[in-house]
């Protein structure tokens, strides 16, 4: 399913917004369109970055199932690995970023 911001510019990753470990939530505004005749539904990637331990233990869960599978690991799974990520409907006026993920 294809990704995009709000702009209908594709989206390869989302970046930026959340703090250190366990500080600031993060949001991206994206949006999903099922296929060409459905409307765009708006969605928000929420995510707060894990501890460095706990994000490490993520990177080696993520090479090993790769490595299982036969394929090298890519480098946004990698980066994807450091945070905690919640994808959902609900506005931003509807609940914060951080109360999503307390």
């Amino acid at each position: 399913m294809p990704w995009g911001n709000s702009g209908g510019r594709s989206l390869e990753r989302a970046r930026g917004g959340a703090d250190g470990p366990g500080q600031n939530a993060g949001f991206w505004a994206v949006q999903i369109r099922p296929d060409s005749k459905t409307d765009p539904i708006p969605l928000r990637v929420v995510a707060i970055r894990k501890s460095p331990v706990v994000a490490e233990e993520s990177r080696q869960k993520a090479r090993h199932a790769a490595k299982r599978h036969g394929h090298a690991v890519s480098q946004a799974t990698l980066e994807a690995a450091d945070y905690v990520l919640l994808l959902t409907t609900l506005p931003e006026t509807a609940a914060e970023a951080a109360d999503l993920l307390a």
